[in-house]
């Protein structure tokens, strides 16, 4: 049904136009017999169906484990256990800043990080009962928070940035401690788990990849792709 949806709003959507034909004609071919990943179908119903805002969103389901699944409801941030088949509501919507129009989630050591279209965050831990909560800015209003990823240092979360900034806040202390800038948007990061080297992706054909350590310094580009990277 959503996939139906995507295809008659937005067809062919391409963020530097480019022949499909061309690239699928120079694309590697892939064993179709091969099974690289296997699901198991477990349907949390229509009363609490994911809700997701634009069809370029990638980041509103995060499973920590088979048991935990979080996603983005209407009235809130759900955990459903596909196992049990139970979900249910650990961070109300009137918990979050008035207005508070969910873009991008990550939740990592307890900790539930979100993030919105006017460039805030909101951070809670959901494991402490009365778990504290907290929120603020990460750059202009106008800004929207594409990306939440973990970082390799416990506390730490990167933030990837419409306006071309990567964002390292600690959710402790709901502060952003460091802010970097790229000649594009920023649609992801990932770090590694040394924190030695991070893949930067967005509104280009190049990735990047940076040294978390120094500012996000460029170390090498990687080439390779016919249009905008989103994951």
């Amino acid at each position: 049904m959503y996939m139906e949806y995507r295809r008659t709003s937005y067809p062919q959507y391409q963020g530097v136009s480019h022949d499909v034909r061309l690239v699928l004609q120079q694309a590697r071919a892939v064993d179709p017999t091969s099974q690289f990943y296997k699901f198991r179908y477990a349907a949390t119903g229509d009363q609490f169906r994911c809700k997701i805002n634009h069809f370029q969103l990638r980041d509103l389901v995060w499973a920590t484990s088979s048991y935990d699944v979080f996603y983005w409801h209407a009235d809130g941030v759900h955990v459903w256990n596909p196992w049990q088949r139970q979900q249910k509501c650990i961070v109300g919507r009137r918990e979050m800043p008035e207005s508070f129009r969910l873009s991008a989630l990550c939740v990592d050591g307890g900790t539930v990080v979100a993030g919105d279209y006017s460039g805030r965050y909101f951070v809670k831990s959901i494991w402490a009962e009365n778990g504290a909560s907290a929120s603020g800015p990460l750059g202009d209003t106008s800004d929207i928070v594409n990306h939440v990823s973990p970082s390799c240092k416990s506390g730490r979360v990167s933030v990837a940035m419409n306006s071309g900034h990567v964002s390292v806040l600690d959710v402790h202390r709901a502060t952003v401690i460091e802010r970097s800038a790229f000649d594009w948007a920023v649609n992801c990061t990932a770090e590694s788990t040394t924190g030695a080297l991070a893949c930067v992706v967005g509104d280009s054909t190049h990735g990047v990849l940076a040294d978390p350590r120094q500012g996000y310094r460029t170390v090498a580009q990687l080439q390779g792709h016919s249009d905008y990277a989103f994951a």
